[in-house]
């Protein structure tokens, strides 16, 4: 059984769902992490830390892949520089990542019938949270 943890970049903060199963048999994996965040993108020391807190999140969670909710590059709704310093450091890591369109995983969730609303998470969680389902095996 495959456990995987969706992400979504908001500013400086990696907020992580981790999800165990299947799609038609999910579990979600209760966690005191909600959110990892880069202190200071400036600073070698804080950019290490974030690296070294997201790898044991990782580590602790066994988690096998990671799917990451996808930003624009480009216009008004871009995601910002610190974001992508961010994704490229999680997607450095020795394990399968990917990126994953909005639109993507809104049919996901559609074709599945999940109810997202009634999922027991934070309501900032998600989008992580259709991340995490999307990787999810059928």
């Amino acid at each position: 059984m495959s456990t995987v943890c969706g992400i979504e970049i908001k500013g400086s903060q990696a907020i992580v769902v981790t999800l165990q199963g299947t799609k038609s048999n999910y579990e979600l994996i209760n966690t005191k992490v909600k959110k990892i965040e880069l202190e200071d993108p400036k600073a070698q020391r804080a950019v290490q830390t974030f690296q070294q807190a997201i790898t044991s999140y990782f580590k602790e969670h066994a988690i096998s892949t990671v799917g990451i909710k996808e930003r624009a590059t480009k216009g008004d709704f871009s995601g910002g520089p610190i974001s992508f310093k961010i994704e490229g450091i999680i997607q450095t890591l020795d394990l399968p990542s990917s990126l994953v369109h909005a639109t993507t995983l809104s049919a996901t969730v559609r074709r599945h019938e999940v109810d997202v609303e009634s999922v027991n998470i934070n309501k900032y969680q998600r989008d992580a949270f259709k991340v995490a389902f999307h990787l999810l095996e059928d």
